[in-house]
């Protein structure tokens, strides 16, 4: 639950950031250098959460017909692997 939290915290901050760099930009007409720079390390830390989120309920994106198409025993080992 408090991956979450942190997950819509991260959009939020980057979307706010966005907006505020826009405002900035094209309405004060003064640029700011950094909000690029630190919406790119949001999102990087927005998609480990989203990993994480989606290792714990299990939703990440599988090959469902080549999981299907194996032996029972080749599954298994495989998903030890993975």
């Amino acid at each position: 639950m408090i991956m979450g939290a942190v997950a819509v915290t991260l959009v939020a901050a980057s979307a706010i950031l966005t907006c505020t760099a826009v405002f900035f930009r094209y309405v004060l007409n003064a640029a700011l250098s950094w909000p690029e720079e630190v919406v790119g390390f949001l999102l990087v830390w927005l998609s480990f959460a989203g990993a994480y989120l989606a290792l714990r309920r299990d939703a990440h994106i599988s090959f469902g017909m080549l999981v299907d198409a194996m032996p029972p025993n080749d599954w298994l080992a495989g998903a030890e692997v993975a």
